[in-house]
């Protein structure tokens, strides 16, 4: 299908078809409508991004984020960067926002810029209308996602294991003697799911799920105090405190320090990321490591290895590490 395909079935010109494409002024917005309905109802790529796809020359690749201020976005972003970097290649950085329409839009800016391939970082990228985007405007693109997979041929995904990671948690928590172990976090997102189920597993395995406390949290420092103040006030025997970030985590000290509790004395915590937060944090928050660095060379190297011809698999699972710092302590032994 040809861009004069195109244009004789829309019936229009050649010209008006590119500027359609190119999202030119000065066209009916019924013409405008009618030209994209083709292009859509053929998944018309424009030649110059094809071109640049089957050539593989560009040395162009996009990394595309929901929001680079997110720091543990920003921290996998600048390493898939730099390895990236190192093998000459040239990245192009591209924000999403939130809404479902804004991702499927910059998705379909990305088509147009001849990248060779695609970086998406975060598991938020992994639902349903991503997966009809990329199937849409990205069909032979090699597309490698941090921390989250779709079963598309072209997608590659680099995960981390987060629910073995809350389930480590929780197995920490029960051997310096912690039973009434709460989880703090949302659903917002695949990661955040498996890692509630993570705990839930962790809790059955310790032989301590007659007892279980999920309180819903948005991963805002804010949101962490709010749900750590309802917790403790309705439950105030609770030992120890599992969040699905370390961001929250912080959130939660504010509120027990509200409640003159102190951490890890009258509670314990582990956050989720080794982030700075954890850190810097007082206590210095024990946290789940969830390798960002390493997942950010790794997508890196197999994104390489598709576009080189090397061989690679679709999907590759790494394990978190518990990292020991304050905010634990022994209650018994």
């Amino acid at each position: 299908m040809t861009i004069y395909d195109i244009a004789k079935e829309a019936g229009v010109s050649i010209t008006t078809v590119s500027r359609v494409i190119n999202q030119k002024p000065g066209i009916k917005q019924e013409t405008r409508e009618r030209v994209q309905a083709v292009l859509e109802k053929h998944n018309y790529l424009p030649n110059p991004s094809a071109k640049g796809l089957a050539d593989r020359n560009s040395h162009m690749i996009a990394l595309v984020v929901s929001d680079i201020r997110d720091i543990h976005y920003s921290g996998t972003v600048y390493m898939v960067e730099q390895e990236l970097s190192k093998r000459g290649y040239h990245c192009l950085l591209v924000n999403t926002g939130d809404e479902p329409e804004q991702r499927s839009e910059a998705l379909r800016s990305v088509m147009y810029k001849q990248v060779e391939g695609v970086v998406m970082v975060g598991s938020t990228f992994q639902e349903k209308y991503i997966q009809k985007a990329i199937t849409r405007f990205l069909p032979s693109a090699p597309v490698v996602m941090a921390n989250a997979y779709l079963p598309l041929p072209n997608v590659y995904g680099i995960l981390c294991d987060g629910r073995k990671g809350i389930e480590q948690a929780v197995d920490y928590l029960a051997a310096n003697g912690h039973e009434r172990i709460a989880f703090v976090g949302g659903t917002h997102n695949a990661s955040a799911r498996e890692k509630r189920q993570g705990y839930l597993d962790g809790m059955g395995k310790n032989g301590l799920d007659r007892w279980t406390e999920v309180r819903d949290c948005k991963n805002e420092v804010w949101d962490g105090e709010r749900s750590t103040l309802a917790l403790m006030k309705e439950k105030p025997e609770v030992t120890a405190i599992i969040y699905e970030g370390d961001l929250i985590a912080v959130g939660g000290i504010h509120a027990l320090r509200q409640l003159e509790l102190g951490v890890p004395e009258a509670v314990s915590m582990i956050g989720f990321d080794n982030s700075i937060y954890a850190q810097i944090s007082v206590p210095g928050l024990t946290s789940i490591d969830d390798k960002l660095g390493v997942m950010g060379i790794k997508c890196a190297q197999t994104l390489c290895d598709v576009l080189e011809g090397n061989g690679t698999v679709a999907q590759m699972m790494l394990i978190p590490e518990l990292v020991e710092r304050e905010s634990v302590r022994r209650i018994r032994d």
